[in-house]
């Protein structure tokens, strides 16, 4: 079919029935989209078929409510309703004022459920909020401005705000209504602004929202007007660089612990009287004075005081070392030597032993971030994926080094991360300048 034979689109609506939400307090409106392409002589060229439905809530709908009246604003107001189906709408409305559910209370939502973390989302994304064995409260739609309110609270209270916010953006049925609610999408954008260094399961939370908001081409201007792909592409090289430090640093301290070298003087461990020797050493030091300027015709460790002529002789015999010395007769007299400030007791084992202990704690520390990184990763290039439909879009990023960022990602063992990371450079790499950017990393341009 030839461009310039499509003349004419031609829509048909067809209404079919009507329904409740099963636990909110809305209409559900089935009905059937017909699109047809007509030509210049107004035969159909190119037919299609969609199943549709339309949500209407009723957040005005209580106990006192009239139904009669609400069921005819619903029909006047709903072009998709026919008149004729009036007494029908009513009785659905009264259901709904009498069925029994949570969802009907003025208070925040208080139903929990115990929930295990899913494999993954409709989009293929873990959801970060949802931890196994953890009882997470069900968000409801009609109390998004108490979660919003939470985002103005400390962090722990953000965290949770934007998990229920995250709750409610996973469901493609609330995303037009938080869409366009633009206390909702300020406030996310400023905590993610602010306070994404302080939290990753803060950032992670609100990126994902976003991320359901970019799954869908119409939202993509939301993505855009909040500037949420620049934020996101500072996450990545954020934590990028950080990935580097703690395992430059966990390496440099296992080398360490396997050769022994925790004092800086070997690759051995020193001996018993090597370490004796340096803790004598260490106390003569310390009483030593050699940074003093000396007076002219003073000797070096005589006191310019003025006291007795005895005193100083004294002084200048047993020299600076006297508290060393008298520590020393202590112990060889049989009576306990007082412990010196300057001297502390080297074990070399007891020292390995907790170089050995600190490295495993740094290291489940060190994997616990890379599970937390590897979901904030792969929902953030999930996110610049979609909105780099756009090419003007896809040329900022590349401008931004997203090349870069991807390839050094290749270094990271979770699966999904790395399938998601080649499809991007697949993509990217339909442009010549793409693909310069990716030969000038020759190592991991051999990984590809």
């Amino acid at each position: 079919m030839q461009s310039e034979d499509a003349r004419y689109l031609k829509r048909k609506i067809r209404s079919r029935s009507i329904d409740v939400h099963p636990t909110e307090k809305a209409l559900v409106v089935n009905y059937e989209l017909e699109a047809l392409i007509l030509g210049d002589l107004g035969d159909p060229l190119l037919g299609d078929r969609k199943e549709c439905q339309k949500i209407i809530r009723l957040k005005s709908l209580n106990e006192e409510t009239d139904c009669s009246a609400l069921a005819k604003e619903v029909v006047e107001k709903c072009s998709l309703i026919h008149p004729t189906k009036l007494d029908e709408v009513e009785q659905l409305i009264y259901y709904l004022q009498n069925r029994k559910d949570a969802s009907l209370t003025n208070s925040l939502c208080v139903d929990r459920e115990e929930i295990s973390r899913p494999s993954s989302s409709g989009s293929g994304t873990e959801s970060p909020s949802s931890n196994s064995g953890v009882l997470v409260e069900k968000a409801n739609i009609n109390h998004i401005e108490s979660y919003v309110e939470l985002l103005y609270e400390d962090i722990p209270d953000k965290v949770n705000g934007s998990a229920l916010i995250l709750q409610l953006a996973r469901n493609p049925d609330n995303l037009e209504e938080l869409g366009s609610n633009e206390s909702v999408l300020s406030a996310l954008s400023r905590v993610l602004r602010e306070d994404w260094k302080k939290s990753i399961e803060l950032s992670t939370n609100i990126v994902y929202i976003f991320f359901c908001f970019s799954t869908y081409s119409q939202f993509h201007h939301v993505i855009l007007q909040y500037k949420i792909g620049s934020l996101c592409m500072e996450v990545i090289d954020y934590e990028l660089r950080r990935y580097d430090q703690w395992r430059d640093d966990i390496e440099t301290r296992q080398r360490k612990s396997e050769n022994g070298s925790f004092t800086g003087h070997g690759n051995t461990p020193p001996s018993a009287g090597e370490v004796r020797r340096r803790q004598i050493e260490g106390a003569s030091s310390a009483t030593d004075c050699p940074s003093e300027p000396r007076r002219k015709g003073i000797e070096p460790g005589v006191s310019h005081i003025p006291v007795a002529s005895g005193d100083n002789r004294r002084r200048a015999l047993e020299g600076p070392n006297t508290a060393v010395e008298s520590w020393k007769r202590q112990g060889e007299a049989g009576n306990p030597p007082a412990q010196s400030p300057s001297l502390t007791v080297f074990d070399p084992k007891e020292e390995l032993h907790k170089t050995k202990e600190d490295l495993e704690k740094m290291s489940r520390k060190f994997h616990s971030l890379i599970k937390k990184q590897d979901q904030l990763l792969r929902v953030s290039f999930y996110l610049l994926l979609n909105v780099a439909e756009d090419t003007k879009v896809e040329d900022k990023m590349r401008r931004k080094n997203v090349v870069g960022m991807l390839t050094k990602t290749l270094d990271r063992d979770n699966i999904d991360l790395l399938i998601l990371v080649l499809t991007f450079l697949k993509k990217l790499a339909i442009f010549r300048e793409n693909v310069d950017d990716m030969l000038h990393c020759h190592d991991k341009a051999m990984k590809i």
